[in-house]
This record gives C-alpha cells, structure tokens and sequence, in this order.
C-alpha cells in the first residue's frame, strides 16, 4: 500500500512540475507575482504555471482601516492579449468601522465592487517583461515577493467577512 501511495505521489509531483514545461515563453515571462502600489491601493496578481491568477487589490482608508478584495480565476495567454477570467464572487476582507470602509470604497475604490467581479473575463495587452517588470497594458509591474502575498493571505484570513458590503 505504502508503494501504490508514493508512486501516485510521484506521478503527481511530476505532473505539476511539468506544467511549466508545457508553457511558451510568453507564458513563462507572465508566471511568478506581480504588484503595483499606489498612495491608496496596492494590487497583486499572482499567475500560476497551472494558469491559476489570485488578484489581491487592498485599499488603505484615510479614515482608519484596510480593505482587502481576492478574486480567483484562470489565465490564458493568445498573442499580446492576457485574459483572466475570474470565478465566484470575489472574497472582502476589512479592518476598521465597516460604514466607514463602505464610505471610503464607494468613493476611493469602486474597482473593489465585489459584483464587477463576479464571473467576469478582464484582458490586458502583455508585452512580456521589460527591465524586471511585467508589462501590461503599457504599466511596468514589479516583482512581488512571497512575504508580500503571505501578508495578503494573513490579513484575508484575519478580516474575512462573511457579509457583503
């Protein structure tokens, strides 16, 4: 029994290490984690080799408090054209007053409507990476560290409320 488990455990470490294999170049340069920071906001988009994408899109609130949106989908890439096609209603997670977060999202951060999201296929022009940065729609994003996604996935599992705002 011990036998039948670690070959299927192999067999399954091996598919997932092979995603990547199967990938173009294009591909590979749109794989890893990504971020943009802003004054308010700061956006990242995690693309798997298994074409998975977690985008984290969290606003700082002036007034006191974070907001956090996580949405989940699939990527594909066809030419310059990034597609992702995000699945479910995305997650909100917040810190702070929660009238003064809705305040402050309805007038800082409408992209955070969670229904905008909801089951949505967004696309990007993807010029692949230019000095370290992956480009998408003429916007250089930065590498992003896994300290930085743990930091998201940390405050989403802090935060996570199960009404809607």
């Amino acid at each position: 029994m011990k036998v039948v488990t670690y070959s299927f455990s192999f067999i399954l470490l091996f598919l997932l290490s092979s995603c990547s294999l199967l990938l173009s170049d294009a591909e590979r340069q749109v794989v890893g984690k990504w971020k943009q920071v802003t004054l308010v906001s700061k956006n990242y988009m995690e693309f798997g080799a298994d074409h998975s994408v977690t985008n984290y899109i969290q606003v700082n609130i002036p007034m006191g408090g974070k907001a956090l949106m996580v949405a989940r989908g699939s990527w594909s890439l066809e030419k310059e054209e990034l597609r992702i096609e995000y699945k479910g209603v995305p997650e909100i997670a917040t810190e702070g007053s929660a009238k003064t977060i809705e305040k402050a999202i309805e007038l800082m951060a409408p992209e955070l409507n969670m229904e905008a999201l909801e089951d949505q296929e967004v696309s990007f022009s993807c010029t692949g990476q230019k000095n370290d940065k992956l480009q998408l729609d003429g916007v250089g994003w930065k590498p992003a560290s896994g300290s930085e996604i743990q930091e998201m996935e940390q405050f989403r599992k802090d935060h996570s409320k199960k009404t809607e705002l």
